[in-house]
């Protein structure tokens, strides 16, 4: 076996070295033995003896920490070879998860594992050298358009027992993917680990990873059908899977939940049919404004939606009307947006307590300061600032859907 020794590389420099290889594709080849395929429902996309590609394509995210290459077989699977050693930190200020992620694709190595359709999940060897145990999320990168833009599907999160190896396995859901995403053109996957709490990786965990492999039916199962939204609707919440159009996240100390529940359940009545979409936020570190947690949609949203299919002049007199609760004994504030990449039009919500709050936001300014591209490629999110102390704050949301200015009161504007 080939035997290297590399120095570990930091997130800015492995993104920097591998951004030109992820956005072309050719048919799989047998180049290198760490992508033979070994049966008809196995392949093997990786088992780190060799640099290239096993190594080289990794994307370190910024501030994930580093990877290198482990000679040492006592941390290989089977007692031989070598491995990925992976020394999570995560953003120190921010708190951000640290995460790697894996292209499914490459034109220089001439591979294409894109098709998910028949993919049934995909497995990780672990070893946990600390004396603790860890924490590791799984996850799907559907899309990626640039080297820090792309999409993921929701974490999985498992656990990683101290002092020994453990398969992990990715169970690949193709009608919840197939809901947002095309199946067929799934462009990696991804690795991610809790905050380390420090900027220092030599104080990060020495976790190995070997062995990664994609496993695939024998017959391919039926794919869902996309995401269809009828007349005016954005979203609504009375179908389970629109929860896969919508994330939550935050700082690792405080990150929120969400999910769609049964208004009657929980002791409300909604704005419209049975459902909604609950937010909980947790307490944090911080009081000051400086991080903050969120609620937002998937941009395949806002393409199959009305907006993306009216003339553009004709879109800019469409307005979007949502309700928001606010599940707390207080008036809270809330901030949503129309967010667009990095970019945001912000909003400040004055949310009375125990009560559904209407309102309605004007799309003129929004297309006027995006232009038309918004109508693909942007999206709603709903921000609630880092708190301290030792209650959750719990909101709900629904029937979000346009109307056209001409028809709302212009009292009823939130400019």
């Amino acid at each position: 076996m080939k035997k290297h020794s590399f120095p570990s590389f930091v997130a800015g420099l492995v993104a920097l070295l591998i951004g030109a290889s992820l956005t072309s594709c050719q048919p799989s080849s047998s180049e290198t033995s760490s992508l033979d395929q070994e049966d008809d429902t196995t392949i093997s996309y990786a088992t780190f003896e060799d640099w290239a590609p096993d190594f080289q394509l990794i994307r370190v995210e910024r501030y994930a920490g580093s990877i290198s290459v482990n000679t040492d077989p006592q941390y290989s699977a089977g007692g031989k070879g070598q491995s990925c050693l992976i020394r999570p930190v995560g953003s120190y200020s921010a708190k951000s998860s640290a995460r790697f992620i894996f292209p499914t694709y490459s034109s220089v190595y001439h591979f294409d594992y894109r098709d998910f359709s028949s993919v049934q999940s995909l497995s990780f060897d672990f070893f946990n050298a600390e004396d603790k145990d860890i924490q590791v999320s799984l996850g799907l990168v559907p899309t990626i358009a640039s080297i820090d833009t792309y999409s993921v599907t929701a974490s999985q999160w498992q656990t990683l027992p101290s002092k020994q190896w453990t398969t992990l396995s990715y169970q690949v859901n193709q009608t919840a993917l197939g809901f947002l995403y095309d199946v067929t053109n799934i462009a990696g996957f991804y690795i991610e680990f809790e905050n380390l709490g420090s900027r220092d990786v030599a104080l990060a965990p020495h976790l190995y990873l070997d062995n990664i492999a994609i496993h695939k039916y024998l017959v391919a199962p039926p794919i869902g059908e996309g995401l269809r939204i009828e007349g005016m609707n954005y979203l609504d919440f009375e179908n389970s899977i629109e929860s896969e159009a919508v994330t939550m996240d935050g700082p690792s100390v405080c990150k929120p939940e969400g999910k769609i529940v049964k208004a009657s359940d929980v002791g409300l009545t909604a704005p419209s049919g049975d459902h909604i979409y609950q937010m909980t936020f947790k307490p944090g570190e911080r009081n000051d404004g400086s991080r903050w947690a969120w609620w937002i949609t998937s941009n395949v949203v806002t393409r199959s939606s009305l907006l993306a299919t009216l003339p553009f002049e004709q879109a800019k007199d469409l307005v979007l009307e949502g309700d928001f609760y606010n599940d707390t004994d207080e008036t809270q504030y809330l901030e949503f947006d129309f967010l667009y990449y990095s970019e945001a039009i912000f909003h400040s919500l004055m949310l009375p307590a125990k009560q559904w709050r209407h309102f309605t936001f004007a799309m003129r300014p929004v297309l006027e300061k995006y232009g038309e591209d918004f109508c693909q490629q942007g999206v709603l999110r709903v921000v609630c600032s880092e708190y301290i102390g030792d209650q959750n704050k719990q909101y709900y949301v629904d029937n979000f859907h346009f109307a056209w200015a001409v028809e709302v009161h212009p009292g009823t504007l939130a400019e």
